[in-house]
C-alpha cells in the first residue's frame, strides 16, 4: 500500500532535498509538490493525502484549521520556539528542524511516520473488510478477530495461521486480560453471528463457497487481500 504524499514549500532547494529522501523510502509515494500557500490549500480542500509534509512558513495552522478531513502533517520549521506549540496540535505528527537538517534524522522521522500512517490505514482497512461481511463491532468477538489479524499482520508470518490459538489467540488474549477460550468462543459467535445476517450474495462473492467459513478462513482471506493490497 502506497502512503500518498503532499509536499509544500516554497524553498526549491529543501523540495529537491526531500525530494531525494523520500525517493529512497519504499510504498512512500509523492502525489504533488506545490510552491505557494493558495495553491496547497486549494489542493487540500480537494484531494486526500496519507502524509502531508508543509513549511511553517508557508502554511500554517491558523491557515488550515478550517479545512476539515485532514492530519498527519510533518511540518517543516526553523523557529524552534513554534515547536510545541505545533507538535501538540491533533493534527500534527512531527516537525522537522529545518536549521538541525541532517539527512538521517530527517529520513527517520519521514519513515517512522510514514509506517505509522500505513499502519493506521491498514486497520481501517481491515475494518472496512469486516463491516463488508457483516460482522457487528458491538460484539467482543469481532474486535478480537480484528487484533487477531493486525498482530498476524505485523508480524508478517502466515505460518501464525497454522495453530490460532497457540500463536494468535493466546497474545490477544493476554493483552485483553481473558482466556484463550473466551477469545476462541468470542470470534466463534461473531462468526456466526456474520453468517447468519449477511447476504448470501455477499458472502459467496467474498469466499466464492457457499458454506460457513470458519475463523481462520476469514482471517485468511483478509491477510491475503492486505497482501495484494499492499
Amino acid at each position: 500500500m502506497e502512503v500518498k504524499t503532499l509536499i509544500a514549500t516554497n524553498n526549491i532547494e529543501y523540495i529537491k532535498y526531500i525530494f531525494y529522501i523520500i525517493s529512497e523510502i519504499k510504498n512512500l509515494r509523492i502525489m504533488c509538490i506545490t510552491t505557494n500557500k493558495e495553491e496547497t490549500l486549494e489542493l487540500l480542500k480537494k484531494k486526500q493525502f496519507d502524509l502531508i509534509i508543509l513549511d511553517f512558513k508557508m502554511i500554517n495552522l491558523d491557515s488550515i484549521k478550517s479545512i476539515k478531513n485532514i492530519s498527519n502533517i510533518i511540518f517543516i520549521s526553523e523557529d524552534s520556539t513554534s515547536f510545541n506549540k505545533i507538535i501538540n496540535h491533533p493534527m500534527v505528527i512531527d516537525v522537522i528542524d529545518k536549521i538541525d537538517n541532517s539527512y538521517c534524522k530527517v529520513k527517520n522521522i519521514i519513515e517512522d511516520k510514514m509506517l505509522m500512517v500505513k499502519q493506521n490505514n491498514i486497520e481501517q482497512y481491515i475494518i472496512n473488510e469486516l463491516n463488508l461481511l457483516g460482522y457487528d463491532f458491538k460484539y467482543k468477538g469481532t474486535q478480537y478477530l480484528l487484533e487477531a489479524i493486525l498482530y498476524i499482520y505485523k508480524n508478517k508470518k502466515l505460518k501464525l495461521l497454522q495453530n490460532l490459538e497457540k500463536n494468535v489467540y493466546s497474545y490477544v488474549a493476554t493483552v485483553n486480560n481473558t482466556s484463550i477460550l473466551n477469545v476462541k468462543t468470542s470470534i466463534i459467535r461473531a462468526t456466526n453471528y456474520m453468517y447468519i445476517y449477511q447476504s448470501d450474495k455477499t458472502k459467496d462473492k467474498y469466499f466464492s463457497f457457499n458454506y460457513k467459513p470458519t475463523p481462520k478462513t476469514v482471517i485468511t482471506t483478509i491477510i491475503l487481500k492486505i497482501n495484494c493490497f499492499d
